[in-house]
């Protein structure tokens, strides 16, 4: 890799746009939790006042707990689980309904980029139909589907032997 080439300003640009629309909401919504004010907009001052009513809660205690108690032993089954796949994929070789079984196995990878990618839908949709209005949002959703559509395909079609 060539450690001189000047990197491209647009691709710099573009990857700060990126980071701030992933990360601002965040940051907002850190910022305004410590707000004192009951309506969210509107800056009261800064205030625990809402972290203290949380962790006040009864019922916020019993919900964590429960939920830590339901990860860990759905964490410990998935483990055990996920050993005993991999462990019949690689020693037992092709074995009928292979092909089916790692597809199982690799499908909670593909998931993820399908939800991100019905999101995207969503959020360009939004953008569409304020930029281009409601008569030609036929058009861009039939470009949406077929440009997420593409991008959903990719692992599928990829080799089944993922990099660990």
């Amino acid at each position: 890799m060539n450690h001189n080439s000047k990197r491209s300003p647009f691709l710099i640009t573009m990857l700060c746009f990126g980071m701030a629309f992933l990360y601002i909401p965040m940051f907002m919504l850190v910022f305004y939790s410590f707000n004192y004010s009951k309506i969210v907009p509107v800056w009261g001052g800064f205030s625990t006042r809402w972290y203290t009513t949380l962790f006040e809660s009864e019922e916020v205690w019993e919900a964590v707990i429960l939920s830590l108690k339901i990860a860990s032993i759905s964490a410990c089954f998935a483990t055990i689980l996920g050993t005993l796949a991999g462990i019949a994929l690689v020693r037992f070789g092709r074995f009928r309904g292979h092909t089916l079984f790692s597809g199982m196995i690799t499908a909670p990878l593909v998931m993820q980029k399908s939800l991100l990618a019905c999101r995207y839908c969503y959020f360009l949709l939004h953008w569409a139909i304020f930029l281009v209005g409601l008569k030609n949002v036929v058009l861009v959703l039939l470009r949406l589907h077929i440009l997420l559509f593409r991008w959903l395909l990719w692992p599928l079609s990829s080799s089944q032997d993922w990099p660990v």
